[in-house]
């Protein structure tokens, strides 16, 4: 039964007949909401548009969030929080999050994962 379930899960993830839901870990809803928030001023659309499509945690290797901005001096301090990918419309927007603090990372300026 329990495969069964997990079929007809996938093929309407893949069917497109409703679109894939991530559950975001509980530890990491109030950065996840900061940067669905950030990325809804940014682009200007509802919220309701913006997909989470994942949230991992990790051990960022300083204060930048691996994301630094040019001419900046980060503390050097292991950071511990997450990678969240956004998505609208097909388009994938990354944020780099500390357990508090949420910064958007264009192409070119993120560092490695």
């Amino acid at each position: 039964m329990v495969v069964a379930l997990a079929a007809v899960a996938c093929s309407r993830a893949v069917s497109g007949d409703e679109p894939m839901r991530f559950a975001v870990p509980p530890e990491a809803e109030t950065v996840v909401g900061a940067a669905q928030g950030d990325l809804q001023e940014r682009v200007g659309v509802p919220a309701v548009s913006i997909e989470v499509r994942s949230v991992a945690a990790t051990d960022w290797p300083d204060a930048s969030l691996g994301c630094p901005e040019p001419d900046r001096f980060y503390s050097q301090v292991v950071t511990p929080g997450y990678r969240i990918i956004l998505v609208i419309a097909g388009q994938e927007y990354l944020y780099h999050a500390s357990l508090s603090r949420v910064v958007w990372c264009p192409s070119g300026r993120a560092g490695p994962a």
